[in-house]
């Protein structure tokens, strides 16, 4: 197992201390406005010049991620495969409603936002895995 890396998407410290080799471990922070729009952007739409109600609407999702940038990475791809302002709209919705002071709480927020707005096949694969995973722990123990 040369040059493996594992992400944990956690704002607490613990997990990634437990799971390190040789406390080598990053430890993420919040971005400025401008890296955060920046990440957004290059979440599925640099190349692109939006329309201003989708930059507008775009923008305040951005806003409402408060610089953390797993959130950003993670709604920005939610909203890339969205084409109508509606469908903005209700992603701005569910952003809001999924921020929290509690950085870990975020993180499952988000990434439940994540898989709501998953298509159906996708869901279907994540919770066969699920079940394969409960499977699998079964038969090892």
């Amino acid at each position: 197992m040369d040059d493996v890396r594992i992400f944990f998407p956690r704002e607490n410290n613990e997990v990634a201390r437990y799971a390190a080799a040789e406390n080598l471990f990053l430890q993420m922070g919040l971005i400025s406005p401008v890296e955060s729009w920046n990440l957004f952007k290059s979440g599925g739409f640099e190349n692109e010049e939006l329309p201003f109600e989708f930059e507008t609407t775009a923008k305040k999702i951005e806003h409402k991620c408060h610089a953390s940038p797993l959130t950003i990475a993670i709604v920005a791809g939610i909203v890339k495969s969205r084409r109508t302002i509606k469908d903005w709209k209700n992603v701005a919705k569910d952003v809001k409603s999924s921020v929290t002071n509690d950085q870990d709480e975020q993180c499952s927020h988000v990434l439940g936002l994540s898989y709501n707005h998953s298509t159906s096949d996708l869901k279907a694969c994540l919770l066969y895995f699920r079940i394969l995973r409960r499977c699998i722990l079964l038969n090892n123990q």
